[in-house]
């Protein structure tokens, strides 16, 4: 018998983590670690990489699966440009180390909030509400990213996820994925040497399915809002990172960015994860 589906909220050291179980899936979020996973498990089988001293750290997550607003990667020169007004930019935006408060609690969901800060406010000078909504369905992870304008004028923006998925031979991983224009994707068409790099982007992607050498597969579905996949590992033995996102690099220097929030309006971005097994039809 199945389950029945379970949330906690406990606490490991660093943060406070929320946590969902429906008996297939069990997934952990360090709220004052910006609601990175901390962790997500398959069938008790830990899919997420997670680095102990950057978790224990102040400094920017790099494991789990950070957010990413209002922009991925690095602009240019380190520079965002808002009409005549220029800001030094880190890399992925400033969402990543934020404390996350909960809003709703279920057994098989969880809403979260964050808002702009004076910090924030510093180099993007927006006021912002990023709300998350993660939610278990057997063995499916529903991940809805919603952006609201709390400033009286436009806001630009992206937003994307960036999880650390535990792979330990990236070369023996079968990828295949659809275009939204009906194109198929293969092992053949990527370019690992770029993937190890600064990674490959595969634009207008909508689904995205990877066979790792365990025989677990990872089926990525952007249902809304996120256009663009980066596929990307910095150590292609111990993970791969798959980040849907709704822009590119530099996105809101060169006005390409996905949305321009009207004041009090929201922007949305919802990806689904379905992971299964050799067992599994």
């Amino acid at each position: 018998m199945r389950r029945k589906n379970m949330s906690a909220l406990i606490h490991d050291g660093v943060s406070r983590l929320a946590e969902l179980d429906n008996g297939i899936l069990k997934l952990q979020l360090a709220l004052d670690r910006g609601n990175i996973f901390k962790s997500l498990m398959f069938k008790g089988q830990e899919l997420i990489l997670i680095k102990p001293e950057n978790y224990a750290s102040d400094e920017r997550p790099t494991c789990g699966c950070p957010i990413l607003f209002p922009y991925s990667g690095n602009n240019q020169e380190g520079l965002l440009h808002l009409g005549d007004e220029c800001y030094q930019s880190g890399i992925h935006g400033i969402a990543h180390s934020l404390v996350w408060e909960i809003c709703a609690f279920a057994d098989s969901s969880i809403t979260l909030s964050t808002h702009a800060t004076q910090k924030t406010k510093e180099t993007y000078p927006f006021d912002f509400c990023l709300q998350s909504k993660l939610s278990l369905d057997e063995n499916r992870l529903r991940y809805e990213l919603t952006a609201r304008n709390e400033s009286e004028r436009v806001m630009p923006c992206d937003l994307g996820l960036h999880p650390f998925f535990l792979n330990p031979d990236l070369n023996r991983t079968i990828f295949t994925g659809k275009f939204m224009d009906g194109r198929m994707l293969t092992n053949e068409d990527l370019d690992f040497d770029q993937v190890c790099k600064s990674g490959y982007l595969c634009g207008q992607l909508r689904e995205l399915s990877c066979i790792l050498p365990n025989g677990l597969r990872l089926t990525f579905n952007s249902l809304e809002g996120f256009v663009n996949t980066l596929i990307w590992s910095g150590d292609p033995h111990r993970f791969m990172v798959i980040e849907p996102l709704s822009g590119t690099v530099n996105a809101i220097n060169e006005h390409r960015n996905r949305f321009n929030v009207q004041p009090g309006e929201t922007c949305k971005a919802v990806l689904e994860i379905k992971i299964s097994d050799r067992q599994d039809t």
